[in-house]
């Protein structure tokens, strides 16, 4: 099952497997894995894990902002020295 993630693609495909005739019903469970599957995504970012991959990407783009600042800094001064 394209589009869930990667928990909830195994129960739908475990299910899929076993209910082959009744379109009806897969309906319906599809429409609850989409509301476990977007439950599931707001678990992963609010828990430990999505909060330390927040903090290590907004480090990241501290250090590349501050790194950028300091090359134009940098190059402001050495342009300001060759026109004496």
């Amino acid at each position: 099952m394209h589009g869930f993630r990667p928990e909830v693609c195994v129960i739908a495909e475990s299910l899929r497997a076993v209910i082959v005739d009744d379109l009806l019903l897969q309906r319906d469970i599809i429409n609850l894995l989409k509301e476990r599957d977007e439950q599931s995504g707001v678990d992963r970012a609010s828990g430990s894990n999505g909060i330390v991959v927040r903090a290590v990407l907004s480090f990241c783009h501290d250090l590349i902002c501050s790194k950028r600042t300091c090359v134009i800094s940098r190059l402001q001064w050495t342009g300001s020295m060759t026109k004496r």
